[in-house]
Parts: structure tokens; C-alpha cells; sequence
């Protein structure tokens, strides 16, 4: 999520935009981002006029910011179907739109949450071809693999193994806190195929590598034309990893190699999830949503009213900061 926020601050300001990226506790990416000239302020009193639009990633941020700011819209991002911190954004009266990143989230936005269907808007994930350059043609058969995931002590990487050992594919990892990378967009330049899942698979195929997409939770097939149109609505992640992590599955999955047409599906993948293209949608949104609440602006006691309510549901949970930036013209 940090990365996505880092990327689409970036983007905006590319486009002309100030972003100004909240967040209680800098880290890397804050200094990453100050470098590039984006504001990244610590506490929102600092800051001495109010934006545009806010837009929230994580519940306790997003509400902070809306409070901060009476008066300026909201739109949330939700990023995943588990964790209330990021996947349930605060139903609050100024929070105009719920951004899901995929079908999964917006189910729950809509079944588990009751955001009624109008105000949830699907603008799937991006990908920074800046950072993700594409690499040279695969080869007739995969030589070197990579499991590339923050998730690497699990049962499954064993069987992965097992099965690339078998097929002479030299099996390597990216990511996780024993395999980290400043700059994985040129590490990834060095592997045929990938295992992984989510926002790490759409930054293997925007690579040119093959992908089986796979996790803790299961295994899913190789990323093909075939089944692009279902498993890029869905994020290549949780409801695609449907089979069971075993031999079989794994063998099943590598027979479907085909290196033109994991090319055809990285070039597919970098026309529509290119960063800027997706950016423009979200600036296109964030006009919407200012138009809206100008022309119907929420009840200042409502808002105060659900503000208590969500304070107190909060008062239950563990909080975790993560970034919220606001956008001014």
C-alpha cells in the first residue's frame, strides 16, 4: 500500500498536481518522496490551507485528514479483502467514493460493509512502467525462476522448489525481509518465470516474465491470453488462487509456458496498467467528486455523529499509520 501511495503521489505530481502525502511516521519512502519535491508532513496542522480532495488509504489516517479538513471531499482506497486497516474504509457521510482495487474488494465494500453500490468505484491496480521495464524474449523453456513475495516461509515455496528442481528451472527469491531490493524492476530483468500473486504479478508480467500466479492461500494457473479477462479484474490475487499447492498443480502450471504468449501478455498488461493512464482515471474521479459535494455538501452533525461512532469502533483495534495524501490543484 505504501508503494502505491509513493507511485500515484508521484504520478500526480507529473501531471501537474501538488499531492501532499500524510503520514504519522516517516520511513524510506517519505525521504524518497521528499527527494522528488511531495510534502510529506507529520501532523496536518503543519500544512495551511486545505486541499481539494482527500484521499484516504487506511481508516484512522483517512479520518484524521476528513476531520482536519471539514468541508473537503473524500474518496478511500480499498486494497484488500482481510484487513480492516486497509479493506474497510469509514462509512462517513463527506467519503464520497470507495475506490477498490479489484471485484474481490468491491464485494466486500458492498456485502460486508453495505456501501451502497453507486458510491464504490473500481479502478483496478497500476503498475509504474518507469520502475518495470520490459526485458528481452523469453527463452523456448524457463531456465531461471523466482518466487517474488513478501510471503516466503510458507509450505508451498517447498513444493515449488521441488517441482523447478525437477524440471531443471533454478529456483531464486525476491522480496520478504531476506531478499529485498531497492530496485526490483531490474532484478526481475534476470528470471523467466514468476510465482507470485497480486501487485508483485502485475510487476512480473509488466516485465516480460511468465507468471504462475500463486500464495499461501493456494496456487493458480499461468497468466495467459486465455484467462487475462478474468484474472486482472480479480487483481491476479486471492479468488484466483483456487488448487491446492502440490506437485501436480505446480507441473500442471509450468506444461502451460509459452513464451509468445507471455509476451502478447505483458504487452496487453502495460497498455492498460500503465500508471498514467490509470492516474488520469482517478483525477477525472476526484473532479467528480468535488462537483457532487459542492452541489450537496453533508450535514456538519452528521458527520460529527459518525465520527464518535467510528472513534469508538476503532477503540478495539490495533492502529497501524500508513499514508493519506490530499491533492491540491
Amino acid at each position: 500500500m505504501v508503494l502505491h501511495v509513493r507511485d500515484l503521489a508521484l504520478a500526480l505530481l507529473r501531471a501537474g498536481h501538488i499531492p501532499i502525502v500524510y503520514s504519522p511516521r516517516r520511513g524510506d519512502i517519505a525521504e524518497e518522496l521528499r527527494r522528488a519535491s511531495v510534502a510529506v508532513p507529520e501532523s496536518l496542522a503543519h500544512m495551511d490551507a486545505a486541499p481539494d480532495v482527500i484521499h484516504g488509504h487506511t481508516q484512522l489516517e483517512t479520518m484524521v485528514a476528513a476531520l482536519t479538513f471539514p468541508g473537503v471531499p473524500v474518496v478511500a482506497t480499498s486494497h484488500g479483502f482481510a484487513s480492516w486497516q486497509n479493506a474497510a474504509p469509514p462509512q462517513f457521510p463527506r467519503l464520497r467514493r470507495y475506490i477498490a482495487v479489484d471485484g474481490a474488494c468491491a464485494d466486500r465494500l458492498r456485502l460486508e460493509c453495505a456501501i451502497p453500490e453507486d458510491r464504490i468505484a473500481l479502478h483496478l491496480n497500476f503498475v509504474d512502467l518507469r520502475r518495470f521495464p520490459l526485458r528481452t524474449p523469453l527463452p523456448a523453456r524457463p531456465a531461471r525462476g523466482v518466487v517474488f513475495s513478501n510471503e516466503q516461509a510458507y509450505p508451498h515455496i517447498a513444493v515449488i522448489e521441488s517441482v523447478c528442481r525437477q524440471r531443471g528451472i533454478t529456483l531464486e527469491f525476491l522480496g520478504g525481509r531476506d531478499h529485498q531490493t531497492d530496485d526490483p524492476g531490474a532484478a526481475l530483468q534476470d528470471y523467466d518465470i514468476a510465482f507470485a500473486k497480486g501487485r508483485s504479478a502485475l510487476e512480473a508480467l509488466a516485465s516480460g516474465l511468465a507468471v504462475v500466479l500463486s500464495g499461501p492461500e493456494g496456487l493458480g494457473p499461468m497468466v495467459s491470453s486465455e484467462h487475462f479477462d478474468v484474472l486482472r479484474p480479480l487483481n491476479f490475487g486471492l479468488r484466483n488462487l483456487r488448487a491446492p499447492v502440490d506437485e501436480a498443480t505446480v507441473h500442471a502450471a509450468l506444461d502451460a509456458f509459452d513464451p509468445d504468449d507471455a509476451r502478447a501478455v505483458s504487452n496487453r498488461l502495460r497498455r492498460e496498467a500503465d500508471l498514467e493512464s490509470v492516474v488520469a482515471g482517478l483525477v477525472a474521479l476526484y473532479r467528480v467528486v468535488r462537483d457532487e459535494y459542492g452541489q450537496a455538501p453533508s450535514d456538519p452533525v452528521q458527520e460529527l455523529r459518525r465520527s464518535e461512532e467510528h472513534t469508538s469502533e476503532l477503540q478495539s483495534r490495533e492502529t497501524i499509520s500508513y499514508a493519506v495524501f490530499c491533492l491540491k490543484k
